[in-house]
């Protein structure tokens, strides 16, 4: 109870900023005066929610004593300490920690709810809560989740480490899970997210429908097969590559391509010679499918995502308006015929995963004392498991910017990348976005292919796919406070720019 209490307090001052600190319950016969309750500084519900879960930590079951078939999603010490980590990083952060843009939150008392002066040792606090959580973490048995499915023993090693990539999302309670949710409705998750890989039956048409569409952005994101960004490969500029990577591909794929791009078929320069997340995470036209009841190579799906294709557009409202489907939210065991599709395979929602507190925290040592080889450690166990080389390695291999990761303001800039990719879809984003101060970010119009195109020249033409242009400014930081509770309580003082 203690920790769901803190817990709350948390996600509030994720969505508002400063809240009133609600430490005991009213009496149903309080006075207007007393129910009149202010806003308390950002500071403040910080020091309240980091003290309330020390408070519960003795009382919370260890890991290592949860029966997970029973009580998964059970808070136990591990999930309070990460949440705690993720916490004090957050306050730690741009938007929490001397957000001056904030500086006219004062309520009627005179005080400022938002603290003007950045303080780096908060970073210093943050990095050693998630050391703290790691630890207890490794102590519990946790590990970063590598194991190879037995299906994909006898297939080439590049769907044993796609599958793999997968399932560290989609297998249930594995070994990386430090919170999952139980109630993150798997089912219409892997719906939303699976496209049709073979041309079924109208009867079940809308049910696998791919409506979850990454945006153009979002694929841009993943790393080249070199483990750098697109704009900053050597060999992507040198080949003209990137300058050409919205461009349909002359040469139809061959070779080893066909591991990727389905032999013999075209597809944009984008889709080839990235890193193996992007193969895991992102459905794109013409891209092998492994799994969905194919799984071996000779045999399995590749997807066509052109205006008619199995994939693609055919009416209604069943098909991804970008062109793209997110492979990486739906289990590779999940099964689809011309007529029948198996119930999706139920996995708990990723809260918190241990890669996550391994970024955390190369993050908060990067911000209080700037690259080190301990960072670069916590980054590159991840990219290892992706199978890439390490930060140092593939930068000063690879790179037009060989010195990025050697300064703080360049490794900040890797980290950022590197959460995007790793958690793509997995709602950290949206948090990091705000914590960050990157709201111009979202103002870069959502983009997809031109889906009604029934040719590969015509589907490959870039669209904007938001009716109206996307315009966010910087009150889209914090929610606002509903106005009849302002109305109520003249206490309370309204968000920036609301």
């Amino acid at each position: 109870m203690k920790f769901l209490k803190a817990y709350y307090h948390y996600y509030l001052l994720k969505c508002y900023g400063p809240i009133p600190i609600i430490d005991e319950n009213l009496p149903v016969s309080a006075s207007p005066e007393q129910v009149a309750v202010y806003r308390d500084k950002v500071d403040d519900v910080v020091t309240y929610v980091n003290d309330l879960i020390l408070e519960a930590l003795p009382d919370l079951p260890d890991y290592k004593d949860m029966v997970m078939s029973i009580e998964g999603g059970r808070v136990d010490k591990q999930i309070a300490l990460a949440v705690r980590a993720e916490m004090l990083v957050m306050a730690a952060s741009p938007l929490f920690n001397g957000n001056t843009e904030m500086a006219g939150l004062i309520d009627n008392r005179g005080t400022v709810l938002f603290n003007q002066t950045y303080d780096p040792e908060k970073w210093k606090i943050a990095a050693d809560a998630c050391k703290e959580a790691i630890e207890a973490c490794h102590g519990a048995g946790k590990k970063l989740y590598t194991e190879i499915e037995p299906i994909t023993v006898t297939q080439h090693p590049v769907f044993q480490l796609q599958t793999m990539l997968r399932q560290v999302v989609c297998e249930r309670w594995n070994c990386e899970l430090i919170w999952g949710g139980t109630n993150s409705q798997c089912r219409d998750r892997s719906y939303h997210s699976t496209p049709r890989v073979v041309r079924i039956d109208a009867g079940i048409i809308n049910t696998i429908s791919a409506q979850w569409a990454p945006t153009i952005k979002t694929v841009e994101r993943f790393y080249t097969s070199n483990g750098v960004p697109m704009n900053e490969d050597k060999q992507w500029s040198k080949e003209g590559w990137y300058d050409k990577r919205y461009e349909l591909r002359s040469e139809p794929s061959s070779g080893d391509e066909k591991y990727f791009v389905k032999e013999g078929q075209r597809t944009c320069y984008m889709h080839y010679n990235r890193e193996p997340r992007f193969y895991a995470s992102i459905g794109f036209d013409q891209g092998i499918y492994y799994g969905n009841g194919k799984n071996d190579f000779e045999s399995c799906n590749y997807t066509n995502f052109l205006n008619l294709g199995w994939s693609g557009y055919q009416g209604g409202s069943s098909y991804s308006i970008t062109g793209y489907a997110p492979k990486k939210m739906a289990s590779y065991k999940n099964g689809v015929t011309n007529s029948t599709i198996a119930e999706p395979e139920y996995y708990p929602f990723p809260v918190i995963r241990l890669a996550d507190l391994y970024l955390l925290y190369a993050e908060a040592l990067n911000e209080y004392s700037g690259p080190s080889a301990e960072v670069y450690e916590y980054i590159d166990r991840i990219r290892e498991r992706a199978g890439l080389e390490g930060v140092i390695d593939s930068w000063s291999k690879y790179s037009t910017d060989p010195s990025k990761p050697t300064t703080k303001e360049g490794l900040r800039n890797i980290i950022h990348d590197e959460r995007t990719v790793e958690f793509a879809f997995e709602s950290k984003r949206y948090w990091d976005i705000r914590r960050w101060k990157q709201i111009d970010t979202y103002n870069i119009q959502p983009q997809g292919w031109n889906i009604m195109g029934e040719t590969p020249e015509d589907f490959y033409k870039l669209q904007n796919v938001a009716e109206v242009p996307v315009k966010v400014t910087v009150k889209d930081y914090f929610m606002p406070i509903r106005e009849t509770n302002i109305i109520t309580n003249k206490n309370l003082v309204q968000n920036y720019g609301w």
